[in-house]
């Protein structure tokens, strides 16, 4: 089982969102994996909010990239009939 990182928090931030730790959290699975999550967590990604630190130009922004992977484990969770809503 994995607790969605953005599940205990009120709104998007770098800690929680970093593209890493939601990896690590499924990356740690070998054969199926659980993802619970709270109630709202789509909201929290309906639009990307603004990087707190914008990148240098040809620099990749983390931030961003963190709310995309988050954004689009949902979006893959829900197409492939794999979510139970709350």
């Amino acid at each position: 089982m994995l607790w969605h990182p953005l599940s205990s928090i009120p709104e998007f931030n770098p800690f929680y969102g970093d593209l890493g730790r939601l990896c690590v959290g499924m990356s740690r699975h070998r054969h199926a994996a659980i993802v619970v999550g709270r109630r709202g967590l789509r909201r929290l990604l309906d639009d990307p909010p603004l990087s707190p630190e914008a990148p240098w130009p040809g620099q990749r922004d983390r931030f961003l990239a963190g709310w995309l992977a988050h954004a689009e484990l949902l979006t893959y969770l829900d197409r492939n009939g794999a979510t139970v809503p709350a």
